[in-house]
């Protein structure tokens, strides 16, 4: 609130999700702040099946867009940190004009 930032709200993709959501939402509307976004993102196998639903819930209960959903990146035990880190980028940018966003201020 002091430095006047718009709020970017990343939140989990799975059960609980959505309540979560409508409801830091709504706290951040109730201390007149300004809501950036909300981006979703998908952290295991089990939650994929629930992302899409739950954007369509927060939608359109909250009123709100989720600009962005990071899709679940399959097992990536195996993986160099700095490779997962690019995926999620990759997926992160094709969804979102992040100039725009930091814009937005």
């Amino acid at each position: 609130a002091q430095i006047a930032f718009p709020i970017l709200v990343v939140v989990k993709a799975g059960l609980g999700t959505i309540n979560h959501t409508l409801l830091t939402v709504r706290e951040i509307q109730r201390a007149n702040l300004t809501l950036a976004g909300i981006v979703m993102n998908c952290a295991c196998a089990t939650d994929a099946k629930l992302m899409i639903g739950a954007k369509e819930e927060i939608e359109r209960i909250g009123g709100q867009r989720v600009i962005a959903m990071l899709p679940y990146l399959a097992d990536v035990s195996e993986m160099p940190q700095s490779l997962l880190v690019m995926r999620a980028c990759v997926a992160l940018t094709r969804q979102l004009d992040v100039q725009a966003l930091l814009a937005s201020n």
